[in-house]
Parts: structure tokens; sequence; C-alpha cells
């Protein structure tokens, strides 16, 4: 039996958020690594420069790796701030923490900035992610058909004990000369709000507006509703 509409949306989901949220959870556990298992190295200084504007200059260092620690001897980078940027000009050497197990990858140099928009930008997509299933949780999962029935509730949806074969729609006529005619629907519920309900009644399907009135089913429930037809 293959996933239902239902758990193939909310697997894809995860997965979707589990990408966004990947590369941040690395980092911070990059991060903790860096914290507590790091080791100190000091590197000699191939490159220094800077760039922006003269209120937010941006200082960036490169350092070349000692062979002893990595033996390709990488090139790393990174922005730090003008005391460490002066003192590594100032030495022709650059002191950093990396992890002897991916030193070119995992490495912080001291006074290094940090920024945070990776922080940012995943909120951000987590926010937009969440409006998106907010949206879709709120739109019925059927589609509403020309020969679906709305109808306008005008007492409440009861729930009742009953078979498939009492399913159907009776017509009670209309309340007024030339008024909109009036039905009784009983089906099994497929959806439910605040606002409209959803039945099945035995293949008819039926799109009730509450309009107020009380309703306590649920999905999967048998219901029966009066109400009158809508244009």
């Amino acid at each position: 039996m293959g996933l239902s509409r239902r758990l193939k949306s909310w697997a894809l989901f995860i997965v979707v958020l589990l990408l966004i949220n990947l590369p941040m959870a690395q980092s911070l556990a990059t991060g903790y690594r860096l914290d507590h298992d790091s080791v100190r190295v000091t590197a000699v200084l191939t490159a220094a420069s800077v760039s922006g504007s003269e209120s937010d200059p941006h200082y960036v260092l490169s350092a070349r790796l000692p062979a002893d620690i990595d033996p390709d001897e990488t090139v790393v980078s990174a922005r730090v701030d003008k005391a460490a940027f002066d003192a590594a000009v100032a030495s022709q050497e650059v002191s950093l923490r990396v992890l002897p197990s991916s030193p070119s990858l995992s490495y912080r140099f001291d006074g290094q900035v940090r920024t945070h928009t990776g922080l940012w930008l995943t909120l951000g997509a987590d926010a937009v992610l969440a409006a998106l299933v907010l949206l879709l949780s709120r739109t019925s999962r059927y589609r509403r058909r020309s020969d679906d029935l709305r109808l306008e509730a005008t007492a409440p949806v009861e729930s009742i004990d009953g078979a498939r074969e009492g399913h159907g729609v009776s017509d009670e006529g209309a309340a007024d000369e030339g008024g909109p005619r009036r039905l009784v629907v009983t089906g099994q519920v497929l959806e439910v709000n605040d606002h409209e309900v959803l039945i099945d009644a035995g293949g008819q399907m039926a799109w009730v507006v509450l309009d107020g009135h009380e309703c306590s089913v649920a999905v999967g429930d048998h219901a029966v509703v009066r109400g009158r037809v809508l244009n």
C-alpha cells in the first residue's frame, strides 16, 4: 500500500526542513568542536587585504597551514578584526585553531569576525516554509467540482451512528415560494474547519458553510446537516 497524499506531503516537508537547516547544524557542530577539540597552530601569512568603506572596513587575512598539520599546506582565509589584522601584518604570522581531522575545512582565526548571515537566511527560509505549510493546511485537499453541492447550514452539524448505505441527499423543498431549496445531507466528513465542512454523501460532495452553527464532528465521522442551497 502506497503512502497517502498527506503522508507524502509531510515527508516532503521534513526533507526540505532538513535540507534548509543541515548547513546551519553542521556549522554549529563545527563551532562546538573548535571550542573543545581543536589545536592551536601558527601559519605563515600569505596575503592581507582591506575592502569595504572607510566607515565599515573589512580586514581579510590569508595564511598557509603548516605541513605538520596539513600535508597539502592549504591556504585558508578569514575576515578578522583590526587588532588581529595589524598583529598578523606586523609578525607575518597568523594564529588560528583547527580540527586535526579536517584542518583546511574547520578552522578559526584569532580575532575572526563572525557573521550571522547564514543564521538569518536559515531562519528566513524556515519562516517561509512554515508560512507555506500553514497556507497549505488551510487549503482543501479536494478540488471543487461544478457538480458539487454548496449549502449554507440552517442547523448544527450532528454526528450520527450509521453505515455508508444511509448516505445521501434528500430534498426538503423550499421554505418560501421561490426561495432556495433546503436539503438534508448525510455522509462521511472528509474535511472540517471553523467555517466549512465537506461531506461525502454517497459520492455526492457537499460543501457546507457553517454560518455560525455548531460543528463538533471530526474527519471520518458520519454526520447529518440541514442547509439551504447556495447558488
